[in-house]
């Protein structure tokens, strides 16, 4: 049976709602913060395991009271298991604002995450192997995330990339994906194109399909010959945090 090996980051999401975004130089005044389980690493995790399949979950967290709290979470969660690096490095927090339209935006440490190392990959990784997927998104380092496809690829695995947020240059990591799951900003980020869904298809080969999110306009998914558009439902937004790691 094929698995999942989901290797990123885990935060602390620090949420609070607000009446609009701030504007800079503004101050604004919030409700009460709330804390929950969050990063795109984590979310990825859960959901694929709560959608069925058997998942591997990888992740570095601060020997702390915020890493404990992750640890806890992600016991309640049907993940197959979980390797838990202890890093030297505080757990990753992420803080988020959300406005009444259910906007956001977001600001995520790091240090946490990029703590795992390329030698470190090897023994995260090695079970891995042809029929089984690896998800991998932007928290790690270059070099790390370098090596995690290689190594997944040699095996014969299939990858899968959501490369938010975009710190390095993927130009040796997107040749080796299978899959590329990308919002506007990153489909234009990663390509000389202005236009994200010119962006997205110039990305996609005969190797590699890409699926550009669009919120609440749904999502392209784009091959090498054809592209397909899937509406998105018509709901309330609360929150849209995650959504977009979950796809």
């Amino acid at each position: 049976m094929s698995r999942v090996f989901v290797l990123g980051n885990a935060t602390l999401d620090i949420t609070q709602r607000v009446a609009h975004l701030p504007r800079p130089g503004e101050t604004l005044i919030g409700e009460t913060p709330a804390r929950s389980a969050g990063g795109k690493g984590l979310n990825q995790a859960i959901m694929s395991a709560r959608a069925g399949a058997t998942t591997i979950f990888s992740a570095a967290i601060g020997d702390d009271a915020d890493g404990a709290r992750l640890r806890a979470a992600l016991a309640r969660e049907p993940i197959a298991r979980l390797d838990w690096l202890t890093s030297a490095a505080p757990t990753d927090i992420s803080t988020i604002w959300v406005d009444a339209q259910g906007q956001n935006v977001i600001v995520s440490s790091n240090a946490a995450a990029r703590a795992i190392s390329p030698q470190q990959i090897a023994a995260l990784l090695g079970e891995i192997t042809a029929g089984d997927w690896l998800l991998l998104q932007g928290n790690l380092s270059q070099a790390t995330t370098s090596e995690a496809v290689a190594l997944a690829t040699r095996r014969g695995a299939r990858v899968a990339v959501n490369p938010a947020p975009i710190d390095f240059d993927y130009r040796d990591v997107l040749p080796c994906a299978d899959l590329v799951v990308l919002n506007e900003i990153e489909a234009v980020t990663l390509t000389p194109h202005a236009d994200a869904r010119a962006a997205a298809a110039a990305l996609a080969s005969a190797r590699r399909a890409v699926v550009l999110t669009l919120g609440a306009d749904g999502a392209w998914l784009y091959g090498a010959t054809a592209a397909r558009h899937v509406a998105a439902p018509m709901v309330a937004a609360i929150d849209a945090s995650g959504a977009g790691d979950v796809l």
